[in-house]
């Protein structure tokens, strides 16, 4: 094969409008951004051959940026191609438009030419397609979301895995042409890797950021993002990259994910390098947290694609049970999402995108648009759900579709520019379960204050009488903590005579969730209680949330269930330790907020507290137990065995 270019004349073109102009051809693929090679547009495709296999064709000097032709298409999640191959292709340098070739006995340079006057004829013609709306059918469910990421942090917790990506999915339909919907996208957004594979089984309408792998002769590459901040193009998004720059927990997933790169490429590379690490890049709606890593290339092309995907940003790590995980987490199959999308030509190598950011439509315009993040022991669920719509918001507006619900918003009960605090029992000043205090308190102090709490709270939290101990330690928004400490014995539960729970409604926003130490809600709530009695809290809708002081475990059917972290409950260190237990023993438990009138039906109820332990439920309305039921007399042994 010899590399044929011409020249067109095509002023003012864009790599969008190009698309829209060329919609009536037969599988048009186009790529705008920063992929190497320039813009580029394909259509009508060629029988023959077999993926990823190419012919050997010798670069040109005089075109080094040239492509030619070779595959373009698409891999899904779910390892189902959709390639085809193209002898020209279209390619905007960003200021002149070429038609290039590649010649062979069935194509010479008369055809070649031939053809360039034809596609130069349509890109002169105003467009023919129907302008494009997304209709949205269906956001996704934000509690089963923020259920499966907390399912996730467990496994991590279990040691099963180090990260994996948990994703949902927006539904909808795609009214007009997909061509013209990937050109809004390009012309509102200018995306790094937008890639529209106008497939009649499958159309990809991509504005991808990431790259997932690029072949330059014997070099390849991979670009994995982990780690978002949302961007509103005001005051704040200095305070959001900032925000980004600190974090810990960003930082951690992308080396995890750089490493599981590594170890992908040094399957099929040699001399595997990392040049480039934790760099913060601006991207629509977003800042992101990219590194790259670099190797030589031993082998060919299907096994370089063989030893790296799915790609490793958007399963996580170990790959083979985190991808299980998905499976078992996820509401349904990924489909064409967090796959790749590029290309394979015989002069410019492999270059290919992770199919994230990209609405897959089908044949009859039903569509979907997938959105997810990285989870790690460290994730909130409601931030990873902000993540997905802060993901997924660029692409909608883009579109005309309607926005993303918003949430409740935070419980307006406390402020958090009072300070936080964390109360914690300590046994002869060895404080129980340290990290996960340190890390709520540490947490939460990033997200009230958009800054880390660099004080040493492990070193704090060491304190105390002899024998059990309260130990409360008041960290002030300036950073300075406080420490106090008192004798505590807790109380065991064959010794209490049980507590009467008494019902108190909240708004749709529930209760804190942070410890705040602004806590006059607290007293108001507890004011008119009796000492065996404690507040129920539940929302406008009567589901149960959790305590004032406590959270709150509900035995029905002989399983334990908890409310979810959805934002409106504290991230009880209790209910923590509950689930560790529970997991290490193997006995099943449910996260679901039930509903006040399920508790007349259960087994028994029982408060959880990092001082208290466990402490039995004698009644609710309409139910009273005369004694702790078994699962909660097994769940307060296997707390008492825990010594955190």
């Amino acid at each position: 094969m010899i590399l044929h270019v011409v020249p067109l004349d095509l002023p003012g073109l864009g790599v969008g409008e190009a698309a829209r102009r060329l919609a009536h051809r037969e599988r048009v693929t186009a790529w705008a951004g920063d992929w190497s090679t320039g813009g580029l547009v394909t259509c009508d495709p060629v029988p023959g051959g077999r993926f990823p296999e190419l012919p050997a064709v010798a670069p040109d000097p005089a075109h080094p940026d040239a492509v030619g032709g070779g595959w373009f298409g698409h891999r899904g999640f779910d390892g189902t191609d959709s390639w085809a191959s193209y002898r020209d292709v279209l390619r905007f340098d960003g200021t002149a438009w070429f038609h290039e070739a590649l010649l062979d006995g069935a194509f010479d340079a008369a055809a070649a030419r031939r053809r360039a006057a034809e596609l130069t004829a349509d890109l002169r013609r105003p467009a023919r397609t129907v302008p494009a709306r997304l209709e949205v059918t269906a956001f996704p469910d934000r509690t089963a979301h923020v259920v499966a990421v907390e399912r996730c942090v467990q496994a991590i917790r279990r040691g099963e895995i180090y990260q994996a990506n948990i994703a949902c999915h927006v539904h909808g339909r795609l009214h007009g042409s997909p061509h013209d919907a990937w050109a809004r996208l390009v012309e509102a957004h200018a995306p790094a890797r937008a890639a529209l594979v106008a497939d009649p089984g499958r159309t990809a309408v991509g504005a991808s950021p990431e790259l997932f792998l690029r072949r330059r002769g014997r070099t390849v590459e991979t670009s994995p993002i982990k780690g978002t901040r949302p961007r509103t193009g005001g005051p704040d998004d200095a305070a959001e990259r900032d925000r980004l720059a600190a974090s810990a927990k960003d930082a951690a997933e992308n080396v995890m994910i750089v490493d599981l790169m590594r170890n992908d490429l040094a399957r099929v590379c040699s001399g595997v390098t990392v040049p480039r690490l934790l760099e913060i890049e601006p991207h629509p709606g977003v800042w992101h947290l990219v590194s790259t890593v670099r190797g030589t290339l031993d082998t060919d092309d299907a096994g370089l694609l063989a030893a790296t995907f799915p790609p490793g940003s958007v399963t996580g790590t170990p790959k083979i049970r985190a991808v299980e995980l998905i499976g078992e987490l996820e509401a349904g199959p990924r489909g064409l999402f967090t796959g790749m999308l590029g290309y394979l030509s015989p002069l410019a190598g492999v270059e290919l995108a992770v199919a994230i950011r990209t609405l897959e439509v089908a044949a009859d315009g039903t569509a979907r648009l997938g959105v997810g993040g990285g989870v790690t022991v460290d994730s909130t669920p409601v931030q990873e759900w902000a993540e997905c719509r802060t993901k997924a918001a660029p692409l909608l507006a883009a579109l005309g579709a309607a926005p993303w619900p918003p949430d409740p918003g935070p419980s307006r009960l406390a402020d958090p520019a009072a300070g936080l605090f964390e109360t914690l029992l300590a046994v002869d000043g060895r404080p129980r379960r340290v990290a996960e205090h340190v890390r709520r308190l540490q947490a939460s102090f990033t997200e009230c204050h958009g800054r880390p709490l660099d004080a040493d709270v492990a070193a704090a939290m060491t304190t105390g009488p002899p024998g059990p101990a309260r130990v409360r330690v008041d960290a002030s928004p300036d950073g300075r903590l406080t420490v106090t400490a008192a004798p505590f014995v807790p109380v065991p539960l064959a010794a209490q005579p049980g507590l009467d729970l008494v019902v108190h409604r909240l708004g749709p926003g529930g209760a804190p969730r942070h410890k705040c130490a602004d806590r006059d809600w607290v007293a108001k709530v507890e004011a008119p209680l009796g000492p065996d009695q404690a507040a129920l809290l539940v929302d406008d809708r009567d589901v149960v949330l959790e305590s004032t002081r406590s959270g709150v475990a509900v035995v029905l059917g002989g399983r334990v269930t908890v409310p979810p972290l959805d934002g409106r409950i504290l991230p009880g260190t209790a209910r923590r330790a509950l689930l560790d237990v529970l997991d290490t023993a193997a006995v099943p438990y449910d996260l679901r907020a039930p509903a006040l009138g399920e508790l007349v039906d259960a087994d028994g109820v029982f408060l959880l507290n990092a001082l208290r332990g466990v402490q039995w439920v004698r009644s609710v309305p309409g139910r009273t137990w005369a004694a702790p039921d078994p699962v909660t007399v097994r769940a307060a042994q296997l707390l008492g065995a825990d010594r955190g």
